[in-house]
């Protein structure tokens, strides 16, 4: 039951904390601020320095459960005790799912361990239980609706989840108290799925603006250029090394940092090598806040994924004062309305990259103005602490969770 204007509020993800989670720390570090409590529920096996990370930001006081060795005997317990109940879980999973391998058995897996979450809410049950992720968390939303509907149960579905395409999500989107998602491109995606359009919220995916200031004495490093991302086919680091080894051509003194790692980490450097190239540097992988010195030096941020929706890095980069030049991707105009405010780059991307990194060198394209007017974006659309003002509102608001 809600319990006015501070809630006990459950999260549930695919693993906290891990890469990916670097959204929802912020989220929850807001709500925090906000006077919530916040638990969270993982349904897999933490990483080995968990505790130490969430010691590192902040999140040293929220309670966190994970699958454990005991998850399996738990589960079959409550089969024993709720066998309508879990055959009804199951012959939704072999139903919905019979003909994509994949997530047939990757659901059947988070089986065991929703139901052991689904035991744990029961008992204790939070003001709200919302699933972070709209994949596999939404197996348990689903469940709270159906068998334990007096607790308020929300959905989040963003690009990862409307490419995955895990099919009971659309089941859960329809029956879920709130349905989340971070862009106004996503709106017709997500009530295709069956989301009532009253009950879907747009809210944009905010950053901790206080944790991201830039030291005004710092010095930019000169005609440097900075990435962040995974090393994976995805994201197109080769294309963004080609579009180095063009503005390198012309401007001999440019360099490139690369932060991030990842499988295609090898053949990335051999394509450095392959080019002739210098003054590139991987860091490998970092933590969050260890990514954002690496921004602030530099006055370029360059970014060739296609297929982020609004992505956290581009925002950071803006907040940081960066001139962001960056492959299209959808719902991207939503953050880089207009050259005014960054470049966004038709495909493909590598030539027209190169020229405006060239115009941007040489002084023909006046750099300031776009870096002020990028940190005003972001501060006006992209405030962790106005955005996740607006999911307590919805939490809280009486009509959002008829009885």
């Amino acid at each position: 039951m809600l319990t006015g204007s501070h809630l006990k509020i459950a999260y549930v993800h695919p693993q906290f904390p891990e890469g990916m989670a670097a959204f929802s720390v912020s989220d929850m570090l807001a709500l925090k601020r906000l006077g919530h409590r916040v638990e969270v529920y993982s349904l897999r096996n933490p990483q080995s320095d968990w505790e130490h990370t969430l010691q590192k930001v902040g999140l040293e006081d929220v309670h966190v459960t994970h699958t454990t060795a005991g998850t399996l005997a738990r589960a079959f317990l409550f089969k024993l005790r709720h066998p309508i109940m879990a055959a009804h879980m199951l012959r939704l999973i072999v139903r919905r799912c019979h003909g994509d391998r994949e997530h047939l058995f990757k659901a059947l897996a988070a089986l065991p361990r929703t139901f052991e979450i689904y035991a744990q809410l029961e008992a204790n049950p939070p003001d709200v239980v919302h699933a972070f992720w709209g994949h596999y968390p939404s197996l348990l939303i689903y469940m709270v609706k159906r068998f334990l509907p007096r607790v308020p149960a929300t959905l989040f579905l963003g690009a990862y989840d409307l490419r995955a395409k895990f099919p009971i999500s659309a089941d859960t989107a329809r029956i879920a108290d709130a349905v989340f998602t971070h862009a106004e491109i996503n709106r017709t995606e997500v009530e295709a799925l069956g989301a009532p359009p009253e009950k879907l919220h747009v809210i944009r995916r905010g950053l901790d603006l206080s944790a991201i200031k830039r030291d005004p004495n710092q010095t930019r490093r000169t005609r440097h250029i900075v990435t962040v991302s995974r090393l994976t086919e995805l994201k197109r680091v080769d294309l963004l090394i080609r579009t180095f080894a063009l503005v390198k051509k012309r401007w001999p003194d440019a360099t490139l940092t690369i932060v991030g790692d990842g499988p295609r980490r090898a053949s990335l450097d051999a394509l450095v090598a392959e080019l002739g190239l210098t003054d590139v540097t991987f860091t490998g992988a970092q933590m969050r806040a260890d990514v954002l010195p690496y921004i602030a030096e530099a006055p370029f941020f360059l970014f060739m994924s296609p297929k982020e929706r609004l992505p956290n890095v581009l925002k950071e980069a803006m907040a940081l004062g960066c001139v962001c030049v960056t492959a299209y991707s959808d719902g991207l105009e939503e953050l880089i309305p207009s050259p005014e405010y960054g470049f966004i780059l038709p495909e493909p991307p590598v030539e027209e990259g190169a020229r405006i990194l060239g115009e941007l060198f040489s002084g023909n394209i006046d750099a300031e103005p776009i870096r002020a007017r990028g940190r005003e974006q972001v501060e006006a659309l992209f405030d962790v602490d106005k955005a996740m003002t607006r999911y307590s509102e919805v939490w809280s608001t009486p009509r959002t969770f008829p009885r």
